[in-house]
């Protein structure tokens, strides 16, 4: 009997320290756009060993709708955004205390592995061999916004509009180029970098839309600022920055 009753403080004592630590961590919100959603992963487990009392908590989205979330006072200490503008307008509304410009991305156009026709360039995207084309809802996704810009410029907008199938985000918009729900699909670089169910046809002429910058910004209604504005800083660091190339991303220089 008292060898059990050994075991059983043993046993609560062990459950009350596990407590404790979780109680002890710091909660950082991230709210991160969507084609970020599979390198977080690794920058996570990297600044768990860097910093042990923090626990990053992701929320990943367009961001048109994380700076919605945020300004309908969801949890945020960090915006992780795939548009300078999306950034700009919290910035306009008070909402960011500081941002920096981290990473850069860029438009291929894709399709499944087994899609028969061989595409050039976006100008083939007018030809009969297309019915469907996803890409992001441009007034929320950025990837959207940044395609559409890029196919006015190629000129063939107007001739592909009714082709068009809007997406809720990046990822969206290559699942259904993935499983061929559509024939083709304008998406980051490094969205299909992460699958092996498409093919990238053409790296779409980065002169024919706006840069793509990815800024991070402490946000001021960050509820643990000076844990926010550590990872912050840990983000711009060589050890994250080969986390991101890692993964397809070209560093902001």
């Amino acid at each position: 009997m008292k060898t059990f009753y050994v075991y059983l403080t043993a046993a609560v004592l062990f459950l009350t320290a596990g407590c404790s630590n979780n109680e002890d961590k710091t909660e950082l919100y991230i709210l991160a756009a969507a084609s970020l959603s599979d390198v977080m992963s690794e920058i996570a487990e990297s600044y768990n060993n860097y910093s042990e009392d923090t626990e990053l908590i992701f929320n990943f989205s367009s961001s048109g709708r994380l700076r919605q979330q945020i300004m309908q006072g969801s949890p945020a200490d960090i915006f992780l955004s795939a548009s300078v503008e999306e950034m700009d307008r919290l910035e306009e509304e008070g909402a960011v205390l500081s941002r920096v410009n981290l990473l850069q991305n860029r438009l291929v156009l894709i399709a499944s592995e087994d899609h028969d026709f061989q595409y050039s360039s976006v100008n083939d995207l007018a030809g009969p061999e297309t019915d469907s084309l996803a890409i992001g809802q441009p007034e929320l996704v950025p990837v959207g916004r940044y395609a559409e810009e890029a196919l006015r410029n190629a000129g063939v907008l107007d001739e592909i509009e009714e082709k068009i199938v809007y997406t809720n985000d990046t990822r969206q918009a290559l699942t259904y180029a993935e499983t061929g729900n559509v024939d083709t699909a304008v998406v980051y670089e490094t969205d299909a970098g992460v699958s092996e169910s498409v093919k990238v046809f053409d790296i779409i002429d980065e002169s024919t839309y706006s840069p793509v910058y990815y800024p991070a910004g402490l946000l001021s209604g960050a509820n643990s600022p000076a844990e926010a504005e550590e990872f912050l800083e840990w983000l711009q660091s060589e050890e994250a920055g080969s986390i991101f190339e890692a993964n397809g991303f070209t560093i902001f220089r």
